[in-house]
């Protein structure tokens, strides 16, 4: 039997190193890229940028030399490039600096905020690659039927409410009103935090985020099997007899499965921006919470931080969606 040319298995395994390689040289410069823009944007902000490393009482009680010295101890005298050079020569060190509104250095604040983001934002996946699919499967299979319309009601109502309404009501009604679980939080305060509590408080946040960024994915999905059940080979299957749902999940699924790589990937940075109110409202101890308290203190060097794993995030999942494609169809060229 003559297999096709280029759907050999190993052939996926064989391109994955190249890509691999491919993506980390287009990391380096797309990196610097956002550095850049990073550190004009924080630079930019207004306010005493003086002010904004030291205590305001002390900056207030220096004379005039006095604050020229400190100036140019902090190279704020320096052109803006200048700065900015300074910075990730550091940087690439490992240096991101110190936090204006703790002392501490800038990569002990962020990280302490890596984990509780990340458990967060898994937690948030889970539930969009769930019951993202789940809908647009259900609504593609039951095209024009009063369950299509529901479901896709469903997913424009969602669509339309933001985030953070979601939120506020999911805490009233989840809450306040029924109290199944927490309002807020990662733990309770002198409790041993476990798995279960763990779980306990992630639940509710988790949903909010997931079902708030699963209607795009659904939609995508419903679209993506529609024009899939419409191909011949589907048509084909089902003359031979073969179960539906065998011809859903192992014939339809696989192949409108590529879309579908695509729109996860590029929900990983709105999962981030949405993630800063989610964080906010539900008290969540991780970056999104990080970052709107650094904003507030005019805290650069944090700010720089967040902003650079960001980036990277949305790196990796760019190239993890790369792989996933190259693994679901040896076919695709990745460029």
């Amino acid at each position: 039997m003559v297999e096709a040319v280029g759907t050999r298995p190993w052939q996926a395994v064989y391109g994955l190193p190249r890509i691999v390689l491919h993506r980390v040289f287009q990391a380096v410069p797309s990196l610097l890229v956002l550095s850049v823009a990073g550190f004009a944007l924080t630079s930019a902000t207004p306010g005493d940028p003086l002010t904004a490393r030291m205590d305001r009482q002390a900056v207030v009680l220096m004379t005039p030399e006095q604050r020229a010295h400190a100036v140019h101890l902090l190279g704020l005298d320096e052109p803006l490039p200048v700065q900015y050079i300074r910075w990730l020569v550091r940087a690439i060190r490992g240096d991101f600096g110190y936090s204006i509104q703790t002392g501490q250095s800038a990569w002990k604040v962020v990280s302490a905020g890596i984990e509780p983001s990340l458990i967060l934002l898994v937690g948030a996946l889970v539930v969009i690659v769930v019951i993202g699919p789940a809908i647009g499967v259900i609504a593609a299979s039951h095209e024009g039927s009063a369950i299509d319309r529901a479901l896709s009601g469903a997913i424009v109502a969602l669509l339309a409410i933001p985030p953070y309404v979601l939120g506020l009501v999911a805490i009233f009604v989840v809450s306040v009103r029924l109290r199944l679980l927490p309002p807020g939080g990662m733990r309770v305060a002198g409790v041993p935090l476990t798995f279960p509590v763990l779980l306990q408080h992630l639940l509710l946040p988790a949903l909010v985020l997931g079902i708030a960024n699963a209607a795009p994915l659904a939609r995508y999905t419903r679209a993506s099997m529609l024009e899939v059940l419409s191909a011949e080979y589907i048509r084909t299957a089902r003359a031979t007899g073969a179960p539906e749902k065998a011809v859903l999940f192992r014939h339809a699924y696989r192949n409108a499965s590529l879309p579908i790589i695509t729109v996860v990937a590029s929900l990983i940075p709105e999962l981030f921006a949405a993630a800063i109110v989610t964080e906010t409202i539900f008290a969540w101890p991780g970056i999104g919470t990080l970052a709107v308290q650094a904003t507030e203190s005019k805290d650069g060097p944090v700010l720089m931080l967040i902003i650079l794993i960001v980036g990277l995030t949305t790196m990796s999942a760019n190239l993890l969606a790369d792989i996933l494609y190259k693994l679901a169809d040896p076919r695709v060229v990745v460029i």
